[in-house]
């Protein structure tokens, strides 16, 4: 049998319906946007007062009676004064520095870009020392170095967070250190910076404040060269070096690609060496920048590395001579790289094994 049909509602009533509806809606919104107003924020000039029910509400108070009052500030105790803040500020800065680099080594710095400002972000576990592709995670002073903790206490990284850790703790202790650490540009002093291309130096460098640029003194470069950018060293580049630092020590990696190399090997009983060049014509280009600027900005060392994708040492007479003939044009000094890994493969066609060997090692022998 089937149930009767329900009658149809008239039309007043669906409208008066619609109207309780739309007012039980208008008052859940008001409701909520009330409560959410009423939500217990910080006021300097609000105090809070405990209920008989044992509840808090919050009564404002006026100017001479809040925390800004001169009655407040007469009952604040007299406080010893601090012996660290009675030295003059020249000795302060030098107790910061000598705390900040007691472990002599320079924090490690690649400021990203986080939307319209800048962030100096710490460098994570898997980080190399001059590899192109620089990893780092951004943490923020207050978050705990959990991953850090894993790491060697003589490790360059932990060296590096540690300092960075005691910089944040030395800016928020009071106001008179933090104006004295961060108006300093203490941290710009000691830093080492590390940029992942000439763009990113040279919006860093019209962004941060221009009283902090002359405390740029070592700034490390990554500079990737392929096919469609042989030479990086161009005009963009040495007006960010000129124009706005002036730097003391300038390291330069260059990244390499493959088909800008030539690949040679020495065959030693069964086992083949291999060694990687560049190509005469991007040195050739290499060279023809602009190094000349850089004469006179008081530049005193500059170390340039060159390498591979896979981070293998590209060093031979011609690129050494690049190097010096540089150096020669600016009238500066600088480390050389050092001798470096060359790849062996012994084996035959069915089993190869791959292994790195010093390069002091080969020229012993007169290879």
């Amino acid at each position: 049998m089937s149930e009767p049909s329900r009658p149809s509602e008239a039309p007043s009533t669906i409208k008066r319906k619609r109207r309780n509806k739309a007012a039980y809606k208008d008052e859940s919104t008001k409701n909520r946007r009330q409560k959410r107003n009423n939500v217990q924020r910080y006021d300097a000039f609000t105090v809070k007062k405990a209920t008989p029910f044992g509840g808090t509400e919050i009564a404002r108070v006026d100017k001479q009676e809040g925390i800004h009052s001169q009655a407040w500030v007469n009952a604040i105790k007299p406080q010893p004064k601090s012996g660290f803040l009675c030295l003059p500020l020249e000795l302060r800065n030098k107790i910061y520095i000598y705390a900040l680099t007691d472990n002599a080594t320079s924090p490690l710095l690649n400021p990203r870009k986080h939307g319209r400002f800048y962030r100096q972000t710490y460098p994570s576990i898997n980080t190399e020392h001059f590899c192109s592709k620089l990893c780092y995670r951004a943490l923020r002073p207050w978050e705990q170095f959990n991953e850090i903790a894993e790491l060697p206490p003589d490790s360059v990284y932990h060296k590096s967070c540690q300092t960075i850790e005691l910089y944040h703790i030395l800016a928020t202790l009071c106001s008179q250190t933090y104006l004295d650490v961060i108006g300093s540009g203490i941290l710009y002093k000691i830093s080492k910076f590390f940029f992942t291309s000439k763009y990113q130096l040279k919006n860093y460098v019209e962004f941060i404040n221009p009283r902090f640029l002359p405390l740029l003194t070592h700034v490390c470069l990554t500079l990737p060269v392929h096919q469609k950018q042989i030479s990086p060293f161009d005009k963009a580049l040495f007006d960010a070096l000129v124009k706005s630092l002036t730097l003391k020590k300038l390291e330069i990696n260059i990244i390499v690609a493959w088909t800008l190399c030539i690949e040679t090997f020495q065959q030693i009983n069964k086992e083949r060496i291999y060694r990687s060049a560049v190509r005469d014509e991007v040195l050739a280009k290499w060279a023809s920048g602009r190094w000349e600027i850089l004469a006179d900005s008081g530049l005193q060392e500059l170390i340039i590395r060159i390498r591979c994708p896979t981070k293998r040492v590209i060093r031979d007479k011609r690129s050494e001579s690049f190097v010096a003939d540089v150096r020669k044009r600016i009238g500066c000094g600088g480390e050389d790289d050092g001798p470096g890994k060359l790849e062996v493969y012994t084996g035959n066609l069915r089993f190869i094994e791959k292994r790195m060997i010093d390069e002091d090692f080969i020229s012993l022998f007169g290879y």
